[in-house]
């Protein structure tokens, strides 16, 4: 009897801090293996799991249930694209989770369903996963570069202050009348410190005085020489270009250097953790107060409320803490690996903005 070949449907990771913490889990078709996941995140998943989960009150769910319920849409969608249904995908993931009977089964099958039935505005408040890049992340990883699961460089807190410091646009400039939008994204990094100095120059021959002059840029509100030092710590020659990916590679590196890890870990204060931020981007509280390090100076002023800074933390380290290393079964090298690999990945609604 000839044995039907395993035929690799992909790989994929979540990581956490430091690359070390996350679900790491590969799938194949025609197996009932592939799939691993940590006892902690099963016994955690079977608690939120013992009970229906109702789409109409996913967001009374505590943070854990609606990171595993995000969770399992996340598999389901990467995995089952089309929603086909896929019995033996539905078992593969349940048995991951320990669920090993056919109610079990049916209670999976039929929470993914409610969910999808009713539209994704039951899952939209939890976590996107939309943009993952395994690469990137892998490649971070080996650098030992502190990752963070939501997006490319998969923060919530990331989230947040490109929402208050640009309302997420990658190519945001601090802009007074009569200022041309700058297609940054398009540009090395070179060419972006070129354009700031050109700029700054540029405000000051218009009479703006210096504290209403800046050169920030991109989501994250970058000055001049702020992105010149991000570039000597993380060994960049210039001429890499200042797309997404890059902004958050450097806005990752400018909250790690804030200390978000230690303040995660417990090993950094909220009152020092929260007036890092604020100096470091203007529109941060510095605490409960909700003023910021640099209200006054020009136009700054921190919109940020503490608690919405407190909560996106809470759900990046919820994140972290719930999905540990696992240890998978490497997929077969062939033609399909490759070609899984190149597969466009399933469009996600996102998860809206902390306000």
């Amino acid at each position: 009897m000839t044995e039907n070949p395993t035929t690799s449907i992909g790989t994929y990771d979540l990581l956490g801090q430091r690359g070390q913490e996350g679900i790491s889990f590969s799938a194949t078709s025609g197996t009932g293996e592939g799939l691993k996941v940590t006892q902690r995140s099963r016994d955690a998943f079977g608690r939120a799991a013992v009970k229906p989960v109702q789409p109409a009150s996913y967001k009374d769910q505590n943070l854990l249930s609606q990171l595993l319920i995000n969770l399992m849409m996340m598999l389901t969608g990467v995995l089952d694209p089309d929603n086909k249904q896929n019995n033996g995908l539905i078992g593969l993931i349940s048995k991951a989770f320990g669920f090993e009977d056919d109610a079990n089964h049916t209670q999976f099958r039929n929470l993914r369903d409610d969910l999808r039935m009713r539209g994704r505005e039951s899952v939209r408040d939890g976590m996107d996963f939309s943009r993952f890049d395994r690469s990137a992340a892998l490649a971070a990883a080996r650098e030992g570069q502190p990752l963070l699961a939501k997006n490319a460089y998969g923060s919530q807190m990331l989230e947040l202050i490109g929402k208050h410091e640009s309302a997420g646009d990658y190519n945001r400039v601090f802009a007074h009348k009569g200022i041309k939008r700058v297609d940054l994204t398009n540009m090395t990094l070179n060419e972006v410190l070129e354009w700031q100095s050109a700029y700054v120059n540029q405000q000051k021959a218009q009479g703006y005085s210096a504290d209403n002059r800046s050169s920030a840029a991109g989501k994250y509100q970058v000055i001049s020489g702020t992105l010149r030092q991000s570039m000597k710590e993380l060994g960049l020659r210039g001429d890499e270009k200042f797309d997404e990916r890059m902004q958050d590679r450097i806005g990752m590196h400018l909250l790690q250097k804030r200390g978000y890890s230690d303040y995660l870990e417990g090993r950094m204060s909220e009152r020092k953790f929260l007036t890092g931020l604020s100096s470091e981007w203007a529109s941060l509280p510095k605490d409960a107060s909700g003023r910021g390090v640099h209200d006054g100076v020009g136009t700054n002023r921190a919109s940020a409320k503490v608690g919405t800074v407190l909560v996106a933390a809470e759900r990046d380290q919820a994140l972290s803490n719930v999905f540990e290393t696992a240890r998978t079964s490497a997929p077969p090298t062939t033609v399909a690996t490759a070609a899984a690999a190149e597969r466009p990945r399933p469009t996600v609604t996102p998860a809206p903005a902390l306000s």
